[in-house]
């Protein structure tokens, strides 16, 4: 038997429950259900993406589109053609991968630059995130426990900033019953339309490279001390992004890769358990390193998973499947 050089002789090491959610997309049922599910339970751990893709219906960026579309309607300040134009980018773009829409809509708005500026959509996409913000923080807040957490690539941050029961960790760490949690978005992926229109609301998107170190990363790499569950919207592995079929070899979505900050992050302090959300596959995952000593779980919107670690290393997983 060898004992842990760190415990008295005789000592247990101590239990800590946390309960693991990402990607629940301001679905209010799930969010209602996670104070139940949160019960015995000493932490809240999220993964991102608290926040809708979709508002009253439309996914983000249309709804953000169609909004300059009525309001240039009502100004006459671009022409009838101008507004024929945007919205057929919009509709031809639908099915079209990211990247391929991010150009299609750039190439409109390189027409015009006017549009760009519009502040007054922009305040009204904001209000509504930080509308849904406030009510997610009561969600949070019935829990009655701590909830650590980063932002996902659906997050605009001023949102989050209105959200005082999660501690958003972007590139910064926190401290909870001896545990020390990292987190780091680690995801990049453009949202067309709101990247486009208002990229000052997604600053965490701008520091993900597949190369490159960025500079969030670059301040966890300045920690001194461990890091023992490091919390990613985005995996930072080729072959756990690859357990999604998108991300996949020849999927739509592979040429996106993996962030090499938080890839140097995990090289550097080994975190014993990385929490990571964003694929949307239809079950939990959880894989171990080869050499025994990592754990990597993916949660995804189908259901939260208790984590329960004994000491700093995990002890056991149970998916927990919303109703």
């Amino acid at each position: 038997q060898v004992r842990d050089p760190v415990l008295p002789v005789g000592a247990v090491k101590p239990m800590t429950t946390v309960l693991c959610v990402s990607d629940i997309h301001d679905e209010e049922q799930k969010h209602e259900q996670m104070a139940g599910w949160a019960k015995g339970c000493d932490a809240i751990l999220t993964a991102g993406d608290d926040l809708d893709r979709y508002i009253d219906g439309q996914i983000e960026a249309d709804i953000l589109l169609s909004g300059l579309v009525k309001k240039y309607g009502q100004t006459h300040q671009v022409t009838p053609q101008a507004r024929q134009e945007l919205e057929r980018v919009l509709q031809d773009a639908e099915d079209l991968p990211p990247e391929q829409q991010k150009a299609a809509l750039g190439g409109f708005l390189r027409k015009h630059p006017e549009i760009i500026k519009d502040a007054h959509i922009k305040n009204e996409f904001l209000a509504h995130y930080t509308g849904r913000a406030q009510a997610i923080n009561t969600a949070y807040k019935k829990a009655g426990i701590p909830a650590y957490g980063t932002a996902g690539n659906h997050d605009p941050l001023p949102a989050l900033e209105q959200m005082d029961a999660v501690q958003y960790l972007l590139g910064t760490t926190a401290e909870h019953k001896g545990l020390r949690i990292a987190g780091l978005p680690a995801t990049g992926e453009w949202v067309p339309g709101p990247m486009q229109f208002c990229p000052e609301y997604y600053p965490h998107l701008k520091q993900y490279h597949p190369e490159e170190v960025s500079g969030l990363a670059k301040k966890l790499l300045n920690e001194k001390n461990p890091i023992d569950i490091f919390i990613t919207h985005k995996a930072y592995k080729e072959e756990l992004q690859e357990w999604d079929e998108y991300y996949q070899e020849g999927g739509p979505l592979h040429g996106f890769g993996v962030d090499a900050g938080a890839a140097a992050v995990d090289k550097k302090f080994k975190p014993s358990v990385n929490v990571f959300g964003h694929y949307h596959m239809e079950h939990p995952k959880v894989k171990r390193s080869g050499d025994g000593t990592q754990w990597f779980l993916y949660v995804g919107p189908n259901a939260a998973v208790k984590l329960t670690l004994k000491g700093k290393k995990p002890f056991e997983f149970e998916s927990i499947y919303y109703n």
